[in-house]
């Protein structure tokens, strides 16, 4: 009768559990890795999208120009494929972009929304999990980005200052009213009260009104249809007429900020308006207004919804505006006996007119200039500045108004 050897028995045990436990150690090990691949995959992925919702969303706060889905929607595309997930380069299959409401998991295209969601969708491949079977996982991430309705500055705008109550309707044409009378009536563009655009206004943009606006001294007073002229200095330094004229050509790099102050330019500017606009928009234009997002390039007939005849413009309050010594530039109606210059400032030298301060920003489309400074628009939208937001310390409050609405997951 043979023995077994309890010391060899025991040993074989031993072997068996090491083994066993080899094995589920590197099944874990396995799973780690691949869980920490798939992982980074999703947080670069998350990133990237991140990145392309707030660019597509920031077209709305840069360009401004109006309904534009496709241009937030490429702006959003090219900010996506200017990443890499895991080294690889994001590929434009894997992006989609919508422009407006995909709250309910299909995309309800809306402009007026100032709203891009950006889904990415990759395959990843996987090292161990192929050994079940498993040689790749689908990653899906999404982010949503807003642009705010009330701004709160804006970049490459153009020097027209245009009063609140520059399109006050003008019964008869041979005796127009001063501008002055559309204070405290409904015939102005920013609804002071609730920082919101007026329903007059947009009367004028679902009418496709064209209108002819120009230039104005401020010694001189204001009729419908007038504007000042915004004092920057632009790019390349220059001041008065000319910086006036290079910004009305160029992009102003200058940030002009909701309730901030800034001095207009005096005297005559007819020809830095007609040669500025002419540069701008081509001699003929090369763009024509056709609707609200849609401007047709008449050298090969598309229709783009971005045009550089589209251009911001910043508002003015004639009827909130004052000289130092707190006279009126226009009556009050809720105090008709106080002082006011009946909308003209004092002639004289320009320190006459004071800093005037910024209600909110036009959106127009430039048709055209004529021989006599007429410049023809379209008014294609109105924003209003938000309500005024401080710091404690008193400063003013300045943000790029782009969100996330949709927090990484």
């Amino acid at each position: 009768m043979i023995v077994p050897n309890g010391k060899q028995t025991e040993g074989g045990y031993v072997l068996v559990t090491v083994a066993a436990t080899l094995i589920i150690l590197v099944g874990f090990t396995a799973l780690a890795i691949d869980s920490g691949v798939l992982y980074a995959d999703r947080s670069q992925s998350q990133r990237a999208a991140d990145a392309a919702a707030l660019a597509g969303a920031f077209t709305f706060v840069a360009d401004t120009k109006s309904s534009q889905p496709a241009t937030a929607e490429a702006h959003a595309r090219a900010a996506a494929l200017n990443n890499t997930v895991m080294g690889v380069p994001i590929a434009s299959a894997e992006v989609d972009v919508c422009v407006g409401d995909a709250s309910s998991g299909t995309c309800n295209p809306d402009p007026s929304l100032k709203r891009v969601k950006v889904t990415i969708t990759r395959q990843e491949s996987t090292f161990f999990a192929r050994i079940w079977g498993t040689s790749s996982v689908t990653t899906r991430v999404e982010a949503t980005a807003e642009a705010s309705s009330a701004p709160t500055s804006a970049m490459c705008l153009k020097p027209f200052f245009i009063p609140n109550t520059a399109f006050l309707p003008v019964p008869d044409p041979s005796n127009p009213p001063s501008q002055c009378t559309a204070c405290g009536s409904g015939n102005v563009l920013v609804d002071v009260n609730t920082f919101s655009k007026t329903p007059f206004a947009q009367g004028l943009i679902d009418n496709n009104t064209s209108f002819i606006v120009k230039p104005q001294d401020p010694h001189s007073a204001l009729a419908p249809s007038q504007f000042y002229l915004l004092d920057l200095p632009s790019n390349s330094g220059n001041t008065g007429k000319n910086g006036y004229k290079d910004n009305i050509e160029t992009c102003l790099n200058t940030a002009t900020v909701c309730r901030d102050s800034y001095n207009v330019i005096t005297g005559n500017t007819v020809g830095p308006t007609r040669s500025g606009i002419q540069n701008l928009i081509g001699d003929p234009p090369l763009y024509s207004y056709q609707a609200v997002g849609q401007y047709k390039y008449l050298a090969d007939g598309t229709i783009h919804d971005t045009s550089k005849a589209l251009v911001v413009a910043p508002i003015w309050n004639p009827c909130a505006t004052a000289l130092p010594d707190g006279t009126l530039l226009c009556p009050n109606p809720n105090n008709p006996s106080a002082p006011n210059l009946g909308g003209q400032f004092p002639s004289g030298s320009g320190s006459n007119v004071p800093p005037i301060s910024i209600i909110g920003f036009a959106l127009v489309f430039i048709d055209s200039v004529d021989n006599q400074e007429g410049v023809h628009v379209h008014l294609i939208d109105v924003m209003a500045c938000g309500p005024d937001i401080s710091d404690p310390d008193g400063s003013s409050a300045y943000s790029i108004p782009v969100r996330l609405i949709r927090p990484p997951e």
